[in-house]
């Protein structure tokens, strides 16, 4: 009995690191991707010219997004091809 309950708290034990690594693993593998979309934004925006000071303009915002949907439209013609 002594050791069944012995090998039922270890295996709990047990379980309980798997999840926290698990945990670690994903907050490690969200943080990659953000730097990689927030990288992939930057370069994005130092290829078509814009810059951070007219982000408050709502024209230069307007033009940003219609300058991404072409370019993601070019994009995917390419792909197809």
């Amino acid at each position: 009995m002594w050791a069944f309950l012995a090998q039922l708290l270890i295996a709990l034990v047990l379980l309980a690191f798997f999840l926290v690594s698990c945990q670690n693993v994903m907050h490690i593998v969200r943080g990659s991707v953000r730097f990689l979309l927030k990288h992939a934004h930057r370069e994005l925006d130092k290829e078509l010219g814009e810059s951070q000071g007219l982000a408050d303009d709502e024209e230069a915002l307007s033009t940003r997004v219609v300058r991404r949907r072409v370019l993601v439209k070019v994009m995917s013609r390419e792909l197809r091809d």
